[in-house]
């Protein structure tokens, strides 16, 4: 069972609940981030969280263990080797949307980038 996270907001004297992920539609803006220019365990992290997947589920998609994917993202290990090609893929290559896998970027989608 997912969890459903709120941001509690109020509008016009209502206090409206408004889902955290449509703030951006409400207010007409987005968050100006360059996530590139972070370390890899915070661009993990950042993006395991956009993804809606928890550590385990993610470090099961990775292959490593769930103690080693914590310790990555609090920086204290480094990505081991064996896993620096799964990681690579699931920063760089893959898109996913509400804990689902919907599509995966080949070498050929690189123009489009």
């Amino acid at each position: 069972m997912k969890k459903h996270i709120f941001y509690p907001c109020d509008f016009d004297d209502n206090e409206e609940i408004i889902p955290y992920w449509e703030m951006h539609r409400i207010f007409n803006r987005h968050v100006l981030m360059d996530v590139d220019s972070l370390p890899v365990y915070y661009q993990l992290r950042i993006k395991r969280h956009f993804c809606f997947l928890s550590q385990a589920e993610l470090a099961s998609h990775l292959g490593m263990g769930t103690s080693t994917l914590c310790e990555i993202e609090n920086s204290k290990r480094d990505i081991p080797r064996k896993y620096g090609e799964a990681v690579e893929r699931f920063l760089y290559r893959e898109m996913w949307y509400g804990g689902a896998l919907t599509h995966e970027i080949d070498d050929l989608d690189d123009e489009m980038i």
